[in-house]
């Protein structure tokens, strides 16, 4: 069961950091989307 936690909390924190870097997508500022995503 453990586990099952521990990978929900990767799949949160994996898409909010999309979700956040989203917007940076294709704009060549790969800095500020990575930025964002650590931030998430």
């Amino acid at each position: 069961m453990a586990t099952t936690n521990l990978t929900d909390f990767f799949l949160q924190a994996t898409e909010a950091a999309a979700v956040a870097a989203s917007p940076w997508r294709g704009k060549g500022d790969g800095k500020a989307a990575d930025g964002a995503a650590v931030e998430a």
